[in-house]
């Protein structure tokens, strides 16, 4: 399946880790696919960091204007891309430490789960169990759901 995103980027060379951590959290409850940053070597040698948004194309603007208003650049680079994606549902797993939230796409007829983070650490912290136990717990839910 294909859809088309945006993708903005901008320099930051101002921003501080705290006020990066912000935008970051703001990005992503304005409706932000995802945003990551990485650090860079800017012009006149300057350590900064490359802010990456990526969105629908109707949040675009949105995005861009969060960006502008703490005051972290001037200018912002857009593209347009086209992605491919897997067809996914979401659905809610029981287990033993309570309900995780899964994403499952299914590639060749065969299932990729991806649990929600959150879940999986407040199960983690509540059970003090692994990651990997927890997974497997969630692959045997669905297992007997089928």
């Amino acid at each position: 399946d294909y859809d088309t995103i945006k993708v903005l980027e901008t320099n930051l060379d101002r921003a501080t880790p705290e006020m990066s951590g912000a935008l970051l959290n703001e990005l992503i409850s304005a409706g932000a696919l995802d945003v990551f940053i990485t650090p860079v070597s800017m012009k006149k040698n300057r350590s900064g960091h490359l802010l990456t948004v990526l969105c629908q194309p109707d949040k675009m603007n949105e995005l861009a204007k969060i960006i502008f208003a703490l005051g972290m650049t001037l200018g912002i680079r857009v593209e347009t891309r086209s992605r491919i994606k897997l067809d996914r549902r979401e659905v809610t797993v029981p287990i033993p430490a309570g309900e995780i939230g899964v994403k499952i796409a299914t590639l060749d007829g065969r299932d990729i789960i991806f649990p929600e983070f959150d879940d999986m650490i407040a199960a983690m912290k509540k059970t003090n169990r692994s990651y990997e136990d927890v997974y497997f717990e969630i692959k045997e839910a669905l297992r007997k759901e089928s």
